[in-house]
């Protein structure tokens, strides 16, 4: 709850979030909606690695088929440097605890998660994997890249990536949510 003599004019449903905090919770919130599942360990990896430390510049939802063909793919992409930036100029974004807080960032994701879910019933989709990109910055140290898979208890750094079947033409949306401006939504697959 807002402390009201610091904030008298913010209505009590009504907080100041941390910009890395909403960024977090909105990359949450549109994984679980976009995945068929998204675990316990998976949204540890994600905290300790969007939330604390900052080590992802993506997470990625590959689409299966029952063969095990990757036909389709979902990337929410964080622009760090952008992030950085927007900070400087709005270090809080004000939140509704009341609402969903992708809803209140973008109204897009109700409709997001409609495509999603027509695709995987169109292409028969049976499961998804989530897999995280580390950044640019990290994979240029192979150093600072085991401290960071170390942090994170990996063995593997994840390179390993899907390839998304060829077969058909692919269809792609593009969204970049209202007041996050450093998140990115993209969202591709093959036609049937």
């Amino acid at each position: 709850m807002n402390n009201p003599l610091l904030f008298p004019d913010l209505p009590p449903d009504i907080v100041l979030k941390a910009r890395i905090a909403v960024l977090y919770e909105t990359t949450i919130e549109m994984t679980r909606a976009l995945s068929m599942s998204l675990d316990t360990v998976s949204m540890e990896y994600l905290k300790r690695g969007i939330l604390d430390n900052q080590f992802f510049d993506a997470v990625e939802i590959y689409y299966f088929d029952k063969s095990g063909n990757a036909v389709g793919e979902a990337t929410l992409s964080i622009d760090w440097d952008r992030h950085r930036v927007e900070v400087q100029g709005n270090p809080e974004i004000k939140v509704d605890r009341s609402q969903s807080i992708s809803d209140q960032i973008t109204g897009a994701l109700p409709l997001l998660k409609k495509r999603v879910d027509q695709m995987k019933l169109i292409l028969n989709v049976a499961y998804t994997e989530i897999r995280c990109k580390w950044r640019h910055r990290l994979l240029e140290d192979a150093t600072r890249l085991a401290a960071a898979m170390r942090v994170l208890g990996l063995t593997d750094d994840g390179s390993d990536r899907p390839t998304l079947s060829t077969e058909g033409d692919d269809f792609v949306i593009e969204l970049v949510p209202g007041s996050l401006k450093e998140l990115r939504v993209n969202i591709r697959h093959r036609r049937k």
